[in-house]
């Protein structure tokens, strides 16, 4: 970046001398050798560039200045240091070369990490800083490889008290699979210290794999400031400790694979534990185009970059690192065990929170980009210019200390330096690279925050870790892991671990309860977050598990702390629908749907009251439906899943259960506004959802869904005009199907050649709307054919992977339990049982599960809707 502070003010001279015909040549290229022939290497012509851009002409020699301060002090160090450095690392010291290209990030007057190269060819590093915490993490670190009966590779490191050297550690291969075993163990030891000390900056940069050895090359930010989430004013005590826990978490070091740079789908992987190293900037980044013509230019895009340091590789080929899952948590668990009984190795956690550490209040890159934008050439006339642009750091509503510190950010920017700021273990305060002390700028001490943190250390904690190492590494291989432990040894087993792991998740504050969850992004990835309240993937589907668990299961083990999680979770429902009956405005747009919605929560309510038979879950259910009325003229989903077609299934299954009116009324007048947002196709009918050219086949967001909307209506209503739109909705559906593909196709793959077999989308979903149908018309021919064709795809699936109720074997089997019950056939019988039979193989071995499916709490997607469906399953 700071080598090209002047490639601006060039490539605009050159654009305005190409447009004044003042460049020669017959090509791009040599017009572009003549503007540096003859202008950009004129003497009189760069004194006048440097008049014209004297902020431009001051940071180019301040950059040059830097870099003679640094090799000047480089160069007395080492005169200093001459014979330790030599004893140290065997070093001949009679000549040396500051190898500029891999200078770190200029603080403080232009201070940095550099490297440098000795007449030997050997090479050592320069830190400005001192090193103690290197070495004293290296003797914790050796006192646990120790204790677990590995070696320890040592960096070797000559501290003094501002400034250090360190040898040089490169990339190197194992030789056998142990070594990578060892490795990764040794990892989880890392880790375990990591999240121990609060460190946040471990990534893939910072840690190289030396052979069997994971070497941490930076430790400047050791140890971390353990924040404490205050969260929003509308968020509950649980969401707020959930973020918290979350923050806090082993995610949180840098080592595991979590999305960690950008937003939202562009967020992308930093980590340590790696297997390709490629990264993509999730945002645009200035690139110089045309380079050496005189069409030089610049334009901004995503820009790749490799992370090589980090990858692990077994004679040459990359690891797959997913497949020692299980050795990081070994690791883990060793250093995590060691510290539960052994006060030595506290004492020597603590011993970290003596003195200074530097902490990062805004990502480097961030101010990078700061820098560049201030080297347009607009603001490199002169340094007022460019310090009102900078200006852009403060905030409206700044307090007074956080002015001062963007004043520094700002001061320090202007003069090519990236902020600098340090905390002290047991000062609230924090300082800049000046000395400048800002006080009460922490709400506690560091080391207060880490004693707070080391007293929710526990089993508990440890098991909970341990699954979000799971889940993170689970990112790297499409949400499985190689860990080879059995998980559950019969179905019995598995629904009562599921009920345990509910609890033991559970996080729980005064009456508040909730549990973290996984956020899908469209990328494939996802993060962590503090679960809502729907059937989907929150609350309320958790609800419904633990009410059939506790209705199932009357002398189990874990009754007890199951009837206490569910009487507070049920709580938070019902308070949940309190708060928002109280509401006349509804905050925030809210989703009307039967499983992502508000129709959702009325849902959960009326299938307690199936449960039960507690009158009190239908009053639940009619209170909560005030809310959805409020909400069905607000609607744009529309669909089954999260929109006003699952609504009119909530009102009619109310109205079926109360015999009142206004429910079906409610429902009729709901139909009406929805058909007018759908659109007539060429052939039949449908909705275009967001985002999509066509209408869709499937239950979920499709024709299947909408179908179930009507199918209740007309049953309820016996109005013609329902058989009408049914068949409209079956044709269109209909002309989906492919004789190729055995199934439906889903119009969200691009190509249109996707398909999926799920409740979701694909036959199993379909069938269930077909069957729905059949209750009304038991003689129409298309509906006797498509169920044909939705069994044949369902009953003959190949083994599925997944496992959830939404899209994997769960949702199937259910699908096929109902048809068959309705429909008995002693071949398709054999092959729902040996489907079923591959299902309870499958949950005992989780190398064949899905961890975004087994660690997620959600009801669709995760364990709460995989545990209800083999007990349903069970039930024969």
């Amino acid at each position: 970046m700071l080598e090209n502070i002047c490639i601006r003010i060039l490539i605009l001279d050159i654009s305005e001398k190409k447009s004044n015909h003042e460049l020669y040549g017959f090509t791009v290229h040599e017009e572009y050798n003549f503007y540096i022939k003859h202008f950009w290497k004129n003497e009189s012509y760069k004194c006048d560039l440097a008049i014209r851009y004297a902020e431009g002409s001051r940071l180019q020699k301040l950059k040059e200045k830097y870099f003679v301060i640094l090799q000047n002090e480089i160069n007395e160090k080492i005169n200093i240091d001459k014979d330790m450095i030599s004893k140290k690392f065997h070093e001949n010291m009679n000549e040396f070369q500051m190898l500029n290209k891999d200078q770190g990030d200029i603080h403080k007057n232009g201070r940095s990490v550099s490297k440098i190269e000795f007449d030997n060819g050997s090479i050592l590093y320069y830190k400005p800083h001192s090193l103690d915490k290197d070495i004293k993490y290296q003797q914790l670190y050796k006192y646990l490889c120790e204790k677990a009966g590995i070696s320890c590779r040592e960096v070797r490191c000559l501290s003094r008290q501002t400034y250090g050297w360190e040898e040089n550690i490169e990339n190197k291969s194992c030789n056998t699979k142990e070594e990578i075993e060892r490795y990764y163990f040794r990892l989880g030891i890392h880790l375990f210290l990591g999240y121990a000390l609060g460190a946040t900056d471990l990534h893939g940069e910072n840690i190289v794999a030396y052979g069997e050895h994971p070497v941490i090359i930076d430790m400047e930010t050791y140890p971390g400031y353990i924040t404490k989430n205050s969260g929003s004013s509308t968020e509950e005590k649980a969401e707020i400790k959930i973020r918290e826990k979350i923050m806090t978490s082993v995610l949180n070091t840098g080592i595991l694979p979590v999305l960690t740079w950008g937003t939202g789908n562009n967020r992308v992987l930093m980590s340590a534990v790696n297997m390709h190293g490629k990264i993509r900037t999730p945002f645009k980044m200035p690139v110089v185009k045309d380079d050496k013509t005189s069409n030089i230019h610049i334009e901004y895009e995503q820009v790749e970059f490799e992370i090589k340091e980090c990858i692990v590789r077994l004679n040459g080929e990359v690891v797959n690192s997913e497949e020692y899952t299980g050795e990081i948590i070994r690791g883990f668990r060793m250093a995590y065990t060691e510290i539960l009984q052994n006060q030595k190795l506290r004492n020597m956690l603590k011993t970290f929170f003596q003195g200074k550490s530097r902490v990062i209040l805004r990502h480097t890159q961030q101010y990078y980009m700061y820098l560049f934008a201030s080297f347009h050439p607009d603001y490199m006339k002169d340094r007022k210019q460019r310090e009102e642009l900078l200006q852009v750091l403060h905030k409206k509503g700044e307090t007074q200390l956080q002015k001062e510190l963007r004043d520094y950010e700002i001061q320090s920017l202007l003069e090519l330096d990236i902020p600098y700021f340090e905390i002290d273990g047991n000062s609230r305060s924090i300082f800049d690279g000046n000395g400048k002390e800002y006080q009460g700028y922490l709400p506690c001490t560091p080391y207060e925050s880490w004693i707070e943190h080391m007293k929710q250390l526990s089993c508990q904690d440890m098991e909970q870790q341990c699954d979000y190492i799971r889940l993170s590494m689970g990112l790297l291989n499409h949400g499985y892991i190689g860990e080879k432990n059995p998980r559950w040894a019969d179905e019995n087993t598995c629904i009562h671990q599921i009920a345990e792991w509910i609890c033991r998740t559970a996080v729980i504050d005064g009456a508040d309860i909730g549990w973290a969850g996984l956020h899908f992004w469209d990328n494939g990835y996802w993060s962590l977050k503090p679960c809502g309240m729907y059937l989907y993937d929150g609350i309320a589907g958790i609800v419904l598990f633990l009410a059939k668990y506790l209705d199932r299961y009357q002398d189990s083990s874990c009754r007890q702390d199951v009837e206490k999680i569910y009487k507070l979770a049920i709580e938070k429902l019902e308070k949940y629908t309190d708060l928002r009956c109280e509401q006349n405005e509804v905050p925030e747009p809210l989703a009307t749907g039967l499983y992502d919605g508000e129709s959702s929560i009325v849902y959960v309510y009326l299938i307690l009251y199936e449960i039960t038979g507690q009158e009190k879950w239908i009053k639940n259910a009619q209170k909560h439906f005030e809310i959805v009325a409020k909400l069905l003229p607000k609607d744009e989903n529309m669909d089954y899943l999260s929109g006003n077609a699952g609504a009119i299934v909530a009102a009619m299954k109310l109205y079926q259960l109360t015999g009142e009116i206004e429910y079906c009324t409610a429902a009729v007048e709901t139909e009406k506004d929805l058909w007018k947002k759908g659109q007539r196709m060429e052939v039949g009918y449908g909705w275009k959802l967001k985002n999509l050219k066509y209408p869709l086949s499937g239950l979920s967001h499709g024709n299947s869904g909408f179908l179930m909307a009507y199918v209740e209506l007309y049953k309820m209503t016996y109005d013609q005009e329902y058989l009408k739109k049914i068949k409209l909705l079956l044709s269109y559906e209909d002309i989906l199907y492919s004789e190729d593909l055995k199934n439906w196709i889903d119009l969200r793959d691009p190509d249109g050649r996707k398909t999926m077999r799920g409740w979701c989308h694909g036959a199993p979903g379909i069938l269930l709307s077909r069957m729905s149908i059949m209750d009304i018309l038991p003689d129409d021919k298309q509906i006797k054919k498509d169920i044909l064709r939705a069994v044949s795809t369902l009953f003959h699936n190949e083994r599925e992977k997944k496992i959830c109720l939404c899209h994997g074997m769960t949702g199937n089997l259910l699908i096929m339990k109902k048809y068959l019950e309705k429909n008995p056939d002693d071949d398709l019988r054999q092959k729902y049982e040996r489907q079923f039979s591959n299902l309870k193989e499958q949950l005992q071995d989780m190398r064949s599960l899905m961890v975004t499916e087994t660690l997620n709490p959600a009801f669709m997607n995760g364990i709460t809707g995989v545990g209800m469906a083999m007990m349903l399953l069970n039930m024969d």
